[in-house]
């Protein structure tokens, strides 16, 4: 289990919310509690990168959990900067990496990747040592102007509690479809298409999201249904790589209901 138990085994600390990078930005309500995640999937990659023989670039994934909005913004306001530690920030997270990109064949791409980092739980005072490992692998077919993308990925997580030094860890897989309409205007050159999803998530070790409720919370699969628009083609503006923006729903195990934002299909 990714939360990591207190020494009074009623309590559960809730590092688990450190784990939120997995879940992605959006508004989470699950045993009856409600949790915003805001994900900002920063990433860096040079022209040299880019055309290197292995295609690289560098991740900066950075992530904090909300317990509630209304009191976050009165507390910023106000700049209660100890409200905001104490009541209203759940954890943020910095988890560095790299991604490769390695092409099989013209539709069919393998991105590995690996990625440490650490997260500061405010709600129990504790910080965490994180490590990412995984990789997804795509395969698309288009169809008369039309695409679709089939997606997998893998990922294996550790976490480390930094003064007791407790570890845990998880494994995800994921599956999952996506079909591109036809283009239905162009934007900068670039043709534009919507696009809609479906994803399955399933955790082999259970995903703890502690303190939502009076008992942690355990998640152990997932399903994304989502809605996106933008180029099928990763493009860059002022250095910064864009492409797709979208919405989904996700429901899961414990009553989990979600509305997720996206950057498009990301398997």
């Amino acid at each position: 289990a990714l939360g990591a138990a207190a020494e009074d085994e009623r309590t559960v600390a809730p590092v688990g919310y450190a784990y939120s990078t997995i879940l992605g930005s959006g508004y989470y309500n699950i045993a009856g509690e409600n949790l915003f995640v805001f994900a900002l999937p920063f990433s860096w990659q040079t022209e040299a990168m880019r055309e290197a023989p292995a295609p690289w670039k560098l991740l900066l994934p950075a992530t904090t959990s909300l317990a509630r909005v209304d009191d976050f913004m009165n507390d910023l306001t106000q700049r209660n900067i100890s409200g905001l530690l104490a009541k209203e920030i759940r954890a943020l997270s910095l988890v560095p990496g790299i991604e490769w990109t390695l092409p099989l064949d013209s539709s069919w791409i393998v991105r590995p990747r690996a990625q440490v980092g650490l997260a500061r739980d405010y709600g129990a005072d504790q910080t965490a040592y994180l490590a990412f490992l995984g990789a997804t692998a795509r395969r698309y077919w288009d169809i008369r102007g039309h695409r679709v993308t089939w997606g997998n990925g893998l990922v294996g997580a550790i976490q480390q509690l930094r003064h007791s030094g407790d570890r845990s860890g998880l494994a995800l897989l994921e599956t999952g479809f996506d079909y591109d309409f036809d283009r239905i205007f162009h934007l900068m050159g670039a043709p534009v298409t919507p696009s809609v999803f479906i994803l399955w998530q399933h955790f082999f070790n259970d995903l703890d999201i502690a303190r939502i409720s009076a008992e942690p919370v355990t998640l152990r699969d997932m399903v994304h249904l989502g809605l996106t628009i933008g180029f099928r083609e990763e493009r860059t503006l002022l250095g910064i790589p864009y492409q797709r923006i979208g919405i989904s729903l996700v429901r899961g195990d414990n009553d989990l209901k979600a509305i997720s934002l996206n950057l498009g299909f990301w398997l």
